[in-house]
């Protein structure tokens, strides 16, 4: 059985009763005290405790705990991680569909595709630029607008197999939304997503260790965060993307829900200005 949130607020208000005692105030607050701090928490349990920063850049946040030993963790000095003497393929560090401005890093972790017997990489792509890059809205355009190029527009088709789910392929809209942050309550963090279904290269390595890429339907999601409303009077504005990309097998399953977890990585989305003060020299 797996435990949850529920049966440790239970765990917790067993330990506040023995030690308050039944029906104190005391035991009310602490009990009370402890389930906000699991709701608060609740969302991110699949994240490290601890956000990790990016380097170069003001941004930290906490990354998902699939990225774990297996991940690695890249960019454009990095070394294949399996052969360090050869170079990194490049559609490994964004694909070759879209590249964000202000490219930093990429998680990478292969995970198993059960019926295959192999394993797909699942991504997460982190890219930090200012305003100096274009408006947001000149940004959005040009980002949907390549996206389109490879996935065409948002529309769902018949299963190919007979009784399957329909298949959602395309291209979303940009859509507004808010996220929880581990500060809780009422605190929401504003940002933007969008989503492209369909074929895409994914590398992948047999059970012999083999790497090769194939043809599969994937998805491609990325939140599009700016602070310009956020920030203090003399903070730039910083526009934080964060892609993620998976083998449609990968991004669903009940263990990763790519979705749900890109969400709640982007709700711990942080910029440390006096980080940024020190690297410009301001």
């Amino acid at each position: 059985m797996r435990v949850g949130p529920v049966h440790i607020a239970v765990a917790l208000g067993c330990a506040i009763l023995l030690q308050t005692g039944c029906g104190s105030s005391a035991y009310e607050e602490k009990f009370q005290a402890s389930l906000d701090e699991l709701k608060n928490e609740a969302p991110f349990r699949h994240l490290y405790d601890v956000a990790t920063p990016i380097p170069d850049t003001p941004l930290s946040l906490r990354l998902p705990k699939l990225f774990d030993g297996r991940a690695s963790a890249l960019d454009a000095k990095t070394p294949d991680p399996k052969i360090n003497t050869r170079p990194l393929n490049p559609d490994r560090l964004q694909p070759n569909f879209i590249k964000l401005p202000g490219y930093v890093r990429t998680y990478e972790r292969f995970m198993p595709t059960i019926q295959n017997h192999d394993t797909s990489a699942c991504y997460c792509y982190i890219a930090v630029t200012d305003i100096d890059a274009g408006s947001q809205e000149n940004l959005e355009a040009d980002l949907r607008n390549k996206l389109l190029e490879t996935f065409d527009e948002s529309r769902t088709e018949d299963a190919k197999r007979r009784g399957g789910p329909p298949v959602e392929k395309g291209v979303t809209e940009w859509k507004e939304i808010e996220v929880p942050t581990p500060a809780g309550g009422d605190n929401k963090l504003k940002l933007k997503k969008i989503v492209a279904n369909g074929n895409q290269t994914f590398r992948y390595y047999d059970p012999q260790g083999d790497g090769l890429n194939k043809l599969r339907h994937g998805k491609y999601i990325l939140y599009f965060y700016s602070n310009e409303h956020d920030r203090s009077d003399g903070q730039p504005i910083q526009f934080v993307l964060i892609g993620w990309r998976a083998e449609e097998i990968v991004a669903n399953h009940e263990e990763i829900e790519l979705e749900k977890l890109g969400d709640a990585v982007a709700g711990t989305i942080a910029l440390d200005y006096s980080k940024l003060k020190k690297k410009t020299g301001d």
